[in-house]
């Protein structure tokens, strides 16, 4: 009977299987040992943060133990008492530096005449007519007097109106008066004149070719009205516009307030021109006369509450 192989194959195929089963065993021992490695990898990883947050936990509690003890010292006793007494003091100096700027204001909206003034009336008198007074306050200018006709008050009435002197359209009243209604101060002259018929005029001119807007920020603390800096004054052209934005809130000794209302010359703006200013942030206006803008902050309800801590 035949063999169904010989020795020598047998003998090869169980040395192709010896080496296979050995080859897999190698590979499933290096997957094993990256396996080890991967993990002790990771555990020391651990180990190396664990580690780290304890030794920098125990340094946190010990620099808060050095400044409990420092805070203990009685150096630092009344400092809470000394930081009210700055912000007293800053307080203070914050008025002062106010009163300052306002009456800077005041200074700078007192605009000197023309030295010409005087010069260009004299020149424009007509003939027919006489000046009795002239007064000037502020940056109005009044004049007052008599004429023969109405043409001559009239005509002197624009030659000043052309002049570089007044910015603003002259304010005429002219009216006729007889001779028993004349002011007892005018000349003899024209008390013995024989027209019968005078005429009365009065004038009244700006001076100025510039408006100045004032503008002041303050906080409403438990309704105490607090300014915030001094008074920013700005001279503009007569009729030339102005903004002022970037207005809804400030942040005054660390805490942010919002703007509640707005007044202009002491007057405060109405509901929908203030909701108009707080949706736009800003103001806008033309400088037509000097004028004074007053912002006016306090914190909102939802902010105190919030300070104060949670409602009951």
């Amino acid at each position: 009977m035949a063999l169904i192989g010989s020795r020598k194959d047998i003998a090869k195929n169980d040395m192709n299987f010896f080496a296979a089963f050995t080859e897999s065993a190698r590979k499933t021992a290096q997957i094993l040992l990256t396996a080890i490695l991967i993990g002790l990898i990771f555990v020391g990883a651990f180990v190396i943060w664990w580690l780290y947050w304890i030794f920098s936990n125990m340094g946190v509690k010990s620099d808060i133990k050095d400044l409990q003890e420092k805070l203990a010292d009685p150096v630092y006793a009344d400092l809470e008492v000394e930081a009210q007494d700055l912000q007293n003091e800053i307080n203070e100096r914050n008025q002062y530096y106010y009163a300052l700027t306002e009456m800077r204001r005041v200074v700078d909206e007192k605009t000197p005449a023309d030295t010409a003034l005087c010069d260009l009336l004299g020149e424009s008198i007509p003939n027919d007519s006489y000046v009795a007074q002239y007064e000037l306050t502020g940056s109005q200018f009044t004049i007052e007097g008599f004429s023969f006709t109405y043409y001559g008050a009239l005509n002197m009435v624009n030659i000043l109106q052309d002049s570089d002197v007044f910015h603003t359209p002259l304010d005429a009243a002219i009216e006729k008066v007889n001779l028993d209604d004349v002011s007892a101060g005018s000349t003899e002259e024209m008390m013995t004149n024989p027209i019968d018929g005078y005429y009365t005029f009065k004038v009244i001119g700006n001076i100025t070719s510039s408006a100045y807007i004032s503008v002041a920020q303050y906080v409403n603390i438990d309704g105490q009205i607090i300014s915030v800096n001094g008074i920013e004054t700005t001279e503009y052209s007569i009729g030339s516009a102005y903004e002022y934005s970037d207005i809804s809130s400030i942040e005054y000794n660390g805490v942010v307030y919002t703007l509640s209302s707005v007044e202009i010359n002491g007057s405060a703006v109405d509901a929908d021109t203030l909701n108009s200013i707080i949706t736009t942030d800003k103001v806008t206006g033309r400088a037509n006369a000097d004028a004074k803008i007053s912002f006016i902050y306090q914190v909102t309800d939802t902010e105190a509450t919030e300070e104060g801590g949670e409602e009951s």
